[in-house]
């Protein structure tokens, strides 16, 4: 190594920048930490929501919706993708964020399973002394 490339590595080692955007990757790794437990929380709560009341919870699905993004912002910030701190340095995402490529919402399909012709196929089955797919038993 050259004395030149020597010096250039003892500035960037110095930069004061640098060291200050680690301690906050280092902070927003620990922020993602925590996220985590609570998008495994969140995927909990809402599948008892649907299995015991057969809808999902819509409030939780905006806020789902929301920390999804939140934890998005982070890996492009922790990756050096973007220079925009995510919360609390910037404003919390909102709910309405996620869309299509025609500007819409995306479709969501509900898990809750409807009276179709899937069930008349089961209804079908049934009869002929086979169990429907998903467990249930129509009669």
């Amino acid at each position: 190594m050259n004395d030149e490339m020597k010096e250039k590595i003892k500035a960037n080692v110095k930069a004061h920048n640098t060291w200050v955007r680690g301690a906050y990757m280092l902070l927003f790794a620990l922020i993602y930490g925590i996220a985590e437990v609570v998008v495994v929380a969140v995927v909990f709560f809402q599948f008892f929501n649907v299995l015991f009341t057969g809808s999902v919870n819509q409030r939780l699905l905006a806020f789902s919706r929301e920390l999804n993004q939140f934890v998005y912002q982070i890996l492009q910030f922790v990756t050096y993708n973007v220079e925009d701190k995510p919360f609390p340095f910037g404003d919390w995402p909102e709910s309405g964020g996620s869309t299509n490529s025609a500007g819409s919402a995306p479709e969501r399909k509900s898990p809750v399973r409807k009276k179709s012709a899937a069930s008349s196929a089961d209804s079908r089955s049934s009869k002929s002394g086979e169990k429907p797919v998903d467990g249930s038993s129509e009669q």
